[in-house]
């Protein structure tokens, strides 16, 4: 079964369209599919971030059992 939608209204530039139009013609895909996919390579990459956070905060930790 297929990931559920659900139906959203952004407002953009015009040139954002029309970028987003011409990019469109070019690989076939929707801009729904274009803006869906570029909104997870963007969380993606705060994930990554935050991951790299993560392990900095956790290298800073005093390990148990030393001094």
């Amino acid at each position: 079964m297929g990931m559920r939608m659900r139906r959203v209204n952004w407002t953009i530039t015009e040139q954002q369209h029309r970028l987003l139009k011409k990019l469109s013609q070019e690989t076939g895909l929707p801009i729904s599919e274009l803006v869906r996919r570029a909104i997870d390579k963007y969380i993606g990459l705060l994930g990554e971030d935050q991951d790299r956070e993560d392990r900095n905060a956790a290298a800073e930790r005093p390990r148990e059992g030393r001094s």
